[in-house]
């Protein structure tokens, strides 16, 4: 619906809302299969509500948490940052904000550039790392132009899995302003290496993390709030070992195993 029929709402709003025949036939379409299917598999209990929303009955649906491609980073303890390849050389003694993914308005990147003026008023070593392409990078690299950020926030593009996970080594805060989240990997990613996560409440999100134990959960676009707990996990080195710790005790639930045999109670029930 939104790359052909110019569906701007996101999934919980889409699902209460009417459109035009064309998407509401795919509607049809995917409950008619979904209701023929002996057994659904879905990665959280969210995207659960979600498929039972089209008329589905819970009992035929199963929740089989994914897990993370396995890496050696998740290993170790936090690398230095001296191993960075530029653009990341200048961020040695940063004090880093990564965020990442696609460059859509329902990932929120506009309100974080926003933020980072007053953030920089109380920690004027901070930088922003955005990772991802999209339709939205033309506009969010005027957005930084205009504040004159040029220097403190940096859009990568694209970038390889490993890279991706070499900047959140590096991270003081990984930081996701989402309007909705199936199962994000890249939080879970985060918490594994151990990075202190500020995200919504939006979708499975609430799954993942605790707010205020194993990470923070906001209000989708609340710039105050954003603003607010990434200050304190930047200025309060207690809290964010704190977090960074229960993270990684939470990331180590998810585990392949855990997948595997919740798969095959899925297909074996």
């Amino acid at each position: 619906g939104v790359q052909r029929f110019g569906v701007k709402a996101v999934l919980d709003d889409f699902l209460r809302n009417k459109y035009r025949w064309e998407v509401e036939l795919l509607r049809k379409i995917q409950k008619f299969v979904a209701n023929r299917a002996k057994k659904i598999i879905v990665p959280s209990e969210y995207l659960k509500r979600v498929v039972t929303r089209w008329g589905i009955r819970p009992e035929k649906i199963s929740v089989v948490y994914n897990t993370f491609q396995d890496n050696e980073l998740f290993r170790f303890p936090r690398m230095a940052r001296g191993g960075f390849a530029k653009p990341a050389q200048q961020l040695i003694d940063s004090r880093l904000i990564v965020s990442a993914g696609r460059l859509v308005p329902w990932k929120g990147f506009g309100a974080l550039i926003e933020i980072m003026p007053e953030i920089l008023k109380e920690i004027p070593e901070a930088r922003l790392i955005i990772i991802g392409d999209g339709p939205e990078y033309k506009n969010l690299k005027l957005k930084i132009q205009n504040l004159k950020l040029e220097d403190r926030i940096i859009m990568v593009g694209n970038l390889t899995r490993e890279k991706v996970l070499e900047y959140l080594v590096a991270a003081d805060v990984f930081a996701l302003n989402t309007a909705y989240e199936g199962f994000s990997h890249q939080i879970l990613e985060a918490m594994a290496l151990g990075v202190p996560v500020v995200t919504t409440d939006s979708g499975g999100n609430p799954e993942l993390i605790e707010d205020g134990e194993s990470g923070f959960l906001l209000k989708f676009n609340d710039k105050e709030a954003l603003k607010e707990k990434i200050i304190e996990l930047l200025s309060n080195n207690f809290l964010a070992q704190k977090l960074s710790k229960n993270a990684k005790k939470k990331a180590a639930e998810f585990s392949k195993e855990r997948m595997i045999k919740g798969t095959i109670r899925a297909f074996c029930g």
